[in-house]
């Protein structure tokens, strides 16, 4: 016999359920050091927004623009410049960017975040990725040098 479906009420109070009229948002997530991919979607959403009258375009990059690809500095460096101009633009950081930067304290978190792609980010910025099983030496010697390469 099939289990009843719970009810579910939509929430109440001042949330607002709607983009407020003249604004259009635009959202991306999940690129993963792949800078092509996101360079197409980009310009994509650009001719997309030329097409339209919105009085105001937004870009909402959801997280995850590091680790397992191979073009994780690329894409930091591309976001960074602000690549839609005359959009606005909110950057939120997603997991991978949280173990990265747990990383730069901890370099103890280093196997976590290498066995979630890090080592890939690592490659993009130029650091020599630390082999399996590496001592803490090692792993300090990965995170001195991300952290004098990578943006703050």
């Amino acid at each position: 016999m099939p289990m009843p479906r719970p009810s579910v009420q939509p929430p109440t109070g001042g949330l607002r359920r709607a983009v407020p009229p003249g604004r259009r948002v635009y959202a991306v997530g999940d690129v993963h050091g792949m800078i092509e991919p996101l360079r197409a979607l980009l310009r994509a959403i650009a001719a997309h927004a030329d097409g339209h009258y919105p009085a105001q375009n937004v870009l909402v990059c959801l997280g995850d623009y590091v680790d397992r690809g191979p073009d994780s500095r690329a894409v930091v460096d591309l976001l960074l410049e602000n690549p839609l101009p005359g959009f606005d633009r909110v950057c939120l950081k997603g997991n991978h960017e949280e173990i990265l930067l747990q990383f730069l304290v901890d370099a103890q978190k280093g196997p976590v975040w290498f066995a979630n792609g890090g080592q890939a980010t690592l490659a993009s910025y130029g650091v020599r990725p630390p082999l399996l099983g590496a001592d803490a030496k090692e792993l300090e010697r990965a995170q001195r040098e991300l952290a004098e390469r990578i943006p703050a």
